[in-house]
């Protein structure tokens, strides 16, 4: 009787998804993950704000955190053009009037007329209010980038030709990976005295030549990193936030094209 009464709260307190192949939350949830989809290959900022609340809260791979206005303005950055947003690996853990989503995606497409691909992992936790489900926090996580290492980093500053300041970074950039890359983007974030993000940037890594009379920069298309080869590199800001406190930003490679 005892071992009855077990199993019987076991099963009770199991998630939904684990009593039934396919619950009808488990498959409204998946049919509104991949609208989202749907919705960020065609900027769709009306279509995938049906589905967030105004309190929804995004925290992407780098740690900066969006309300849902910020994030749907960066939907519709007219930069980013998707041609693949794919979730795999999908698993719904619903409960009373609330659900979790945990799963990996695949993107790829063009950015600032850059190719990029990315596979990551991402959360959703999903919530129903009055017969509404509603996506009220997501966060995502990169698993497959490129394998390029950042060290040896140094900031300056100089005026251009028509006297605007501008600010590089300069480093070391080594491939210890088996392909040649022929492009690389780097994912910068500047903060502000509070620790909040005053700017963000997505910038073409240039290999550094220093033996002419100027120091000069070549994309990695005319110059690649090949297996095993480090080279100096330099990223160039032609402006940077007033808010930025002058520390070294946050790197990530974010972007990687290889042959």
């Amino acid at each position: 009787m005892r071992f009855k009464l077990l199993l019987a709260v076991l099963v009770a307190a199991t998630p939904l998804f684990a009593q039934s192949s396919r619950s009808d939350s488990e498959t409204k949830i998946l049919a509104l993950e991949n609208a989202w989809n749907q919705a960020q290959i065609r900027h769709d900022a009306a279509a995938l704000g049906t589905l967030l609340p105004d309190t929804f809260v995004y925290t992407d791979y780098d740690g900066t955190v969006m309300t849902k206005a910020q994030f749907l303005v960066d939907l519709k950055d007219p930069a980013y053009v998707a041609t693949l947003v794919a979730n795999e690996n999908v698993h719904v853990f619903a409960y009373d009037n609330a659900a979790v989503v945990t799963g990996t995606y695949h993107t790829k497409g063009k950015y600032k007329g850059k190719p990029f691909e990315h596979w990551g992992r991402f959360t959703d936790m999903w919530v129903r209010q009055d017969n509404l489900w509603q996506c009220v926090a997501s966060h995502t996580n990169l698993i497959k980038t490129a394998q390029l290492r950042i060290s040896d980093l140094k900031m300056s500053t100089a005026q251009n030709f028509v006297g605007a300041k501008v600010t590089y970074i300069d480093g070391t950039l080594a491939n210890p990976g088996d392909k040649v890359v022929t492009h690389a983007i780097v994912h910068v974030t500047f903060r502000d005295t509070y620790g909040q993000v005053a700017q963000i940037e997505d910038v073409p890594a240039k290999i550094l030549r220093t033996g002419g009379p100027y120091p000069d920069t070549i994309d990695l298309s005319a110059s690649p990193l090949t297996p095993g080869q480090s080279q100096p590199f330099r990223l160039i800001f032609e402006h940077v936030s007033q808010q930025w406190n002058q520390a070294y930003p946050e790197m990530q490679v974010a972007d990687v094209t290889t042959r």
